[in-house]
């Protein structure tokens, strides 16, 4: 069982998987403007044309305290992100933590 899962993904806050596995589960830092990506050539890194078409995020479940720091400590010429978390969303998730002591 691994102790922080990482995601970027497209920022579609009204979708239902957002309301039940991201809203009050994760911590979220949307990305400002797009996010460009490069592509794989030969060990070389190759500019993709066309960004990403929509508004992307991190969102991290899980011990977020080490990638909550490097992202906020980002200068934004880098990587402009904000966070845009519930107020209190925990390392471990609580619902998550509980179902497994129960199925234990």
């Amino acid at each position: 069982m691994c102790e922080t899962v990482v995601s970027i993904m497209p920022a579609r806050t009204h979708t239902r998987y957002w309301q039940k596995y991201v809203r009050d589960h994760a911590r979220v830092f949307f990305v400002s403007g797009k996010l460009k990506f490069l592509r794989g050539d030969g060990g070389k890194g190759v500019p993709v044309k066309m960004p990403f078409p929509e508004g992307l995020a991190f969102v991290i479940w899980g011990n977020h305290t080490l990638f909550t720091n490097y992202l906020n400590a980002m200068p934004a010429s880098v990587l402009d992100v904000y966070e845009r978390s519930a107020p209190a969303i925990p390392d471990h998730p609580v619902r998550y933590w509980d179902a497994i002591k129960r199925a234990a």
